[in-house]
């Protein structure tokens, strides 16, 4: 084949045509994809900031009802312990009810379903700042470290359910009346129960601990919120 070079400069102009349509195609493809990441991610970080705000508010509130049970439970044990006002009834059964009102689950406070949608299809990384990804991977292994930790707090309400049948919370949120009967079997337990003086303790110590965690995680989930918002369009 015999190359005529007259026809170069044609040959070379219809080269670059073609270099140039396949680089504008893939410009074009590159960018939609961008475009469709970011809407994706636009759309995630306007979720994400839902879930963390209604975090805030379950998680605060949780922190008021167990500040409430870890004071009973000091109250309780520091009664038994010292003997004094051990004989008013009404007394010992208004913090005997409030310190069991650990029991109730409250799946609520996992507010992660956005999170975990996005950890299970690999949508994590949607996330361009690498501050979010990781305030948020922190935020939520710390929900997750609380809630295990009040699922696993001492069954104070168990002792509670035994002499009543009933928990706590039929008493404390939801307003039921105790009986006499019922009234007596609790005042029993606390006056006579060796184990109860041990697991008010306990209780409170470990709701002690667990509002350092609150009060860690709650500006963590604030912050987030903000960088979040911050970030959306």
């Amino acid at each position: 084949m015999i190359l005529n070079w007259k026809n170069l400069p044609g040959l070379v102009v219809e080269l670059l045509v073609v270099i140039l349509g396949v680089a504008i195609a893939l410009a074009a493809d590159s960018w939609r994809e961008d475009w469709v990441e970011s809407r994706e991610e636009q759309r995630y970080l306007q979720r994400l900031a839902r879930d963390l705000n209604e975090g805030i508010d379950i998680l605060n509130r949780e922190r008021e009802i167990f500040s409430r049970v870890r004071n009973s439970a000091l109250i309780l044990s520091e009664t038994i312990e010292s003997g004094e006002r051990l004989d008013d009834d009404d007394f010992v059964i208004e913090h005997y009810v409030q310190a069991g009102q650990h029991g109730v689950d409250r799946w609520e406070m996992y507010h992660n379903t956005t999170y975990q949608e996005m950890i299970a299809s690999g949508r994590l990384g949607l996330i361009e700042d690498s501050n979010i990804r990781e305030g948020l991977i922190s935020y939520y292994r710390e929900v997750d470290r609380l809630i295990e930790m009040l699922h696993n707090l001492p069954r104070m309400n168990r002792s509670f359910i035994e002499a009543v049948g009933l928990f706590p919370a039929e008493f404390g949120e939801y307003g039921a009346a105790l009986t006499p009967v019922q009234r007596e079997k609790l005042l029993m337990n606390v006056r006579e129960d060796p184990e109860i003086l041990g697991l008010l303790r306990r209780l409170h110590a470990n709701l002690v601990f667990s509002d350092r965690i609150f009060a860690e995680i709650i500006p963590l989930a604030e912050n987030l919120v903000s960088a979040v918002e911050a970030t959306i369009d």
